[in-house]
C-alpha cells in the first residue's frame, strides 16, 4: 500500500469523534469484577449469616468457646473460626474438623455448608432435600 492512499488522522480528531462512549458500554466494575445484582448479594449475605449461627448453635450446643472449637478442631485461631461463624464459608478440610467436634455426622455439615453457598449446587445433587434429609441418605 502507498503513502498516497493512507488518509492520516490526527490523534485528537480521532478522540473528538469516539468521544468518552466506554462508560456508555461497558458496566462499572469494582476492582475488575462485574457489578452484581443488590437482591441477589442481599440474598448471599442472608444465606452466610443463616449457615454462620447455624454452626454457631452447634458450637453453643455442645457448650464450647470458640478458643476451645478451635484448638479441638485443629484450626489457627479463635478469630478464624468466628469468620466461620459471621463472614465466610469454612473449606472442607474444616467442616471434616468441626464435625466430629460438635458431634454431627460430616455428611450433614457439608450439606449445610453447600446449601447456603450454592444452593443450586446442592439443589442439583440432593433432589432438593434438606441437609438432613440428605445425610440421613447416606449413612454409613
Amino acid at each position: 500500500m502507498s503513502e498516497e492512499n493512507m488518509d492520516i488522522i490526527p490523534f485528537n480528531k480521532l478522540q473528538e469523534e469516539v468521544g468518552d462512549s466506554s462508560s456508555e458500554r461497558f458496566a462499572v466494575r469494582s476492582r475488575g469484577r462485574p457489578q452484581t445484582d443488590p437482591v441477589e448479594a442481599q440474598a448471599k449475605k442472608e444465606r452466610r449469616k443463616s449457615f454462620g449461627t447455624k454452626l454457631k448453635v452447634l458450637r453453643d450446643k455442645k457448650g464450647l468457646t470458640l478458643a476451645a472449637a478451635a484448638e479441638a478442631a485443629g484450626i489457627a485461631s479463635a478469630r478464624k473460626l468466628s469468620q466461620y461463624e459471621t463472614t465466610c464459608y469454612p473449606p472442607g478440610w474444616v467442616i471434616s474438623a468441626l464435625a466430629p467436634v460438635y458431634s454431627v455426622d460430616v455428611k450433614y455439615l457439608a450439606a449445610l455448608a453447600l446449601s447456603s453457598s450454592d444452593p443450586d449446587m446442592f439443589a442439583a445433587l440432593s433432589d432438593n432435600m434438606s441437609p438432613e434429609e440428605f445425610s440421613d441418605q447416606y449413612e454409613d
